[in-house]
């Protein structure tokens, strides 16, 4: 299977609420990896109990090294929001500063970039 584990429930699409998905890749150092595991659980673990609006999480690791150097491991995390993603976004950054979410060891993360995607219109 090309993922590596899944934290939180499946995503699945209920109720009237708008759904988004906050997808965000990672470069994580090759020798990091194991710290980058446990922390993103705990991150996880942080980011749903603190944050409004982030309602699941799953972690995916890259199947191919493909567009990987030796010295990096591919990731992408999902996180589903429900509600107001802008609301959501916002409780996040301020969970960074107050420190209810705890950041990545030093020299883990070596490149990350993020998108939102709405649930499609039918």
């Amino acid at each position: 299977m090309p993922w590596a584990g899944i934290l939180g429930s499946p995503i699945r699409w209920s109720g009237s609420l708008p759904q988004h998905l906050l997808l965000v890749r990672l470069a994580i150092a090759a020798d990091a990896v194991k710290a980058y595991r446990a922390w993103h659980d705990r991150h996880i673990r942080e980011l749903l109990d603190a944050v409004p609006g982030f309602v699941s999480a799953s972690r995916w690791e890259a199947a191919s090294r493909a567009e990987l150097s030796d010295r990096t491991a591919g990731f992408i995390a999902i996180y589903k929001i429900e509600g107001d993603p802008d609301a959501a976004l916002a409780e996040l950054e301020d969970a960074k500063i107050n420190g209810s979410l705890t950041a990545p060891p030093p020299g883990v993360v070596l490149e990350s970039s993020s998108v939102l995607y709405r649930a499609g219109r039918q």
